[in-house]
């Protein structure tokens, strides 16, 4: 039987086993590549959506303010009012202490609308600061994983060329073996049939 060199199968067939392995890397890293793409459009998606609602309740507030501030003037006017009345004895105390009580809720209410406000602009910044980590992590973990791909697909390219050399030799050396194999064969044939040429010869004398 031919026996291929066993040097070179043994290259060959750890060639073709890493070339498996490093196919199967190559999947699992383009998984991972689309697996990171859909997780940060969904992260993205959510985090807008949140985006949009803060600046919804921001124009919210912002009108709510502009309302408020409108109603403590209002009621800074009725107090002013009410103070030089009070002055010249035109309304008693009990009316001015409406007026103070009505001016400390007035401002009670911008102030709390401030604070709202200022929370809405904290979440905000808190939200950009969540989106630009969200980038640069992505971008980090993409750029990881091309690099891999790119390092994989340019060793699955070495590996290949050596697969294809190993199979050449492998070819060669093989056809070597048949031809010597062939030589052998008609170099029996030629030594069995002298041999039987020599034997009848005997049996003639």
């Amino acid at each position: 039987p031919l026996e291929p060199d066993g040097e070179i199968t043994r290259e060959l067939t750890e060639a073709r086993t890493e070339i498996r392995e490093l196919r199967a890397r190559v999947e699992a890293a383009r998984t991972a590549l689309g697996q990171l793409s859909l997780d940060d459009s969904r992260d993205r998606a959510l985090l807008e959506a949140e985006r949009y609602r803060l600046e919804t309740e921001r124009e919210d507030l912002t009108k709510e303010r502009a309302d408020s501030v409108a109603r403590l003037r209002l009621v800074e006017g009725r107090f002013e009012r009410s103070l030089r009345l009070h002055e010249s004895k035109a309304i008693p105390e009990e009316e001015i202490q409406e007026r103070k009580t009505e001016l400390e809720l007035a401002r009670r209410d911008v102030s709390g609308v401030d604070e709202r406000l200022e929370s809405v602009r904290l979440r905000s910044a808190a939200l950009e600061d969540e989106l630009d980590a969200l980038g640069v992590a992505n971008k980090a973990q993409s750029s990881t994983i091309t690099q891999q791909l790119a390092e994989n697909h340019r060793r699955l390219e070495e590996l290949h060329a050596r697969e294809e050399d190993l199979s050449r030799r492998l070819a060669k050396d093989l056809e070597v073996a048949r031809q010597r194999r062939d030589a052998r064969l008609r170099q029996l044939e030629i030594d069995r049939r002298t041999l039987a040429e020599d034997m009848d010869a005997v049996r003639d004398t």
